[in-house]
């Protein structure tokens, strides 16, 4: 129980902070940067891509001025060729959207670890106990506030044994400050 006291005793001047990660990407150098890199491979592969359907589409309409002048040899040959070019384009859709997407997740798991860098080092400079994501949860602990292992053990048991509907919240809280209240299971 001294590991909870403590805890409990410390707990009286916890200083808490939060962070909205969106906007830190949005508006900081890293994230800025990062995103921009985005954008630009996203811009790069979008001129590929538009390329290939200006070509596709080129192609599907010379076949279609010519079909009634054409062989059938040639008429299959251009349509081979015409399919060949769809799939290319199919292929390079897809491998952009993964690509973009393995970029974003890369992007994002080297920001995270730069930008938690950032959060322990204020935490600590600034005198935090805890920094929350505004979204999400704890980012940064006083490592004396962490009870993880009294719960792991049994210490604590975080269970409820009773509820308390609204109107009985002043009957609860005596019962607690008497330490009258039902413990749980």
């Amino acid at each position: 129980w001294a590991a909870s006291a403590g805890a409990v005793s410390a707990a009286e001047g916890v200083k808490l902070g939060y962070v909205d990660l969106q906007e830190v990407v949005k508006n900081s150098k890293v994230g800025k940067a990062g995103l921009a890199e985005l954008e630009a491979f996203k811009d790069a592969r979008q001129k590929e891509i538009s390329a290939k359907e200006k070509e596709l589409l080129k192609s599907k309409q010379e076949f279609e001025n010519q079909q009634f002048t054409l062989s059938d040899a040639v008429k299959k040959q251009k349509a081979d060729e015409i399919d060949k070019t769809e799939i290319s384009l199919n292929r390079l859709l897809e491998n952009s959207d993964c690509e973009l997407r393995d970029g974003r997740n890369q992007l994002l798991s080297r920001m995270q670890n730069e930008i938690l860098q950032v959060i322990k080092a204020v935490g600590k400079e600034k005198g935090f106990s805890f920094i929350l994501d505004k979204d999400v949860g704890v980012h940064y602990g006083d490592e004396t506030l962490d009870v993880t292992k009294l719960v792991a053990n049994g210490r604590v048991d975080p269970c409820l044994s009773h509820t308390y509907p609204f109107d009985q919240l002043p009957e609860c809280h005596q019962l607690m400050l008497e330490n009258k209240h039902p413990h749980g299971n």
